[in-house]
């Protein structure tokens, strides 16, 4: 299974993928994530290409043939990064990260370049939702709304 993002999508909540066997994640411009970011226990490589996140950003427990890439992304929470074999890479560029970047992904690693505050968010502070894709052998499920 896999979930890609593209183009103009906007979620006004979280977004969490798991167990992916093929690449998975973001491409943007145009995604707009009003919470978090978790891309977490894939065998496929995740992608988080030029996108904004109102919330954090966490990439652990994938590994694949290929680097995970998280390039030109504006967070407005923390990146974080552990536990990725291969590490990720931001071969695009690096992403403008309000919070702190930590793991394979901290700014000594050239992860983030600085930016000051945002301004405030019009996204919901509350009831946000979650979209979910998780595949685990032949089972396959997928929650939404997109």
């Amino acid at each position: 299974m896999t979930v890609l993002l593209s183009g103009t999508v906007i979620v006004d909540g979280n977004v969490e993928i798991e167990h992916c066997a093929t690449k998975s994640g973001y491409v943007g411009p145009g995604v707009q994530i009003g919470r978090n970011f978790e891309c977490r226990h894939n065998s496929g490589p995740c992608v988080a290409y030029s996108g904004t996140v109102r919330g954090h950003v966490k990439i652990d427990h994938n590994a694949s043939a290929v680097a995970t890439d998280i390039s030109l992304n504006t967070i407005r929470g923390s990146l974080e990064c552990h536990s990725n074999v291969p590490a990720p890479t931001h071969t695009f560029g690096a992403n403008k990260v309000t919070g702190k970047a930590d793991g394979e992904c901290a700014a000594s690693l050239g992860f983030t370049v600085s930016v000051g505050s945002f301004p405030p968010t019009a996204a919901k502070a509350a009831g946000g939702r979650w979209v979910r894709a998780r595949s685990l052998l032949a089972q396959e499920s997928f929650r939404g709304p997109l």
